[in-house]
């Protein structure tokens, strides 16, 4: 379960990311 907690921070992350190179 730990391990899934830190894949989806690394994903929201990843998806911060997209979405400022966007704006």
């Amino acid at each position: 379960m730990k391990t899934y907690s830190v894949y989806r921070v690394e994903y929201l992350k990843n998806k911060t990311v997209k979405i400022g190179k966007v704006l």
